[in-house]
């Protein structure tokens, strides 16, 4: 059975606030978020000057594959990353574009990760 379309769900596993504890086979050198919603998946890193925020837009949903982009790139330099949650996990693999073959692991936050790091 063909995993619902966006249009007829209200939400996915894998929508929310997410802790990076593992990218690339490592933890990453900073503090690293997913904010991650039904319109995009937004990394955040932390820098000396608050949070870096890379937004992706998504394009689509085709079950656990998200279709998106960087912002700001045209439509025809998309990228697709699968993503599996388990609970309080989430494990993305991209699966073309720059980032081709790297995961990602995180657990899942209950607070906006945007919150934490405001002064």
């Amino acid at each position: 059975m063909p995993a619902p379309s966006p249009s007829h769900v209200d939400s996915y596993d894998w929508v929310g606030y997410w802790r990076v504890r593992r990218y690339g086979g490592a933890p990453p050198e900073r503090p690293t978020f997913y904010d991650a919603s039904l319109d995009s998946w937004d990394v955040l890193t932390a820098t000396d000057d608050g949070l870096y925020e890379a937004r992706h837009p998504i394009l689509s949903v085709e079950g656990d594959i998200l279709v998106l982009k960087d912002e700001g790139e045209p439509d025809e330099n998309t990228e697709r990353w699968r993503v599996t949650a388990d609970g309080d996990r989430v494990r993305v693999t991209a699966l073309t574009g720059p980032h081709d073959g790297a995961v990602g692991l995180a657990e899942r936050i209950d607070a906006d990760p945007r919150s934490l790091t405001a002064a």
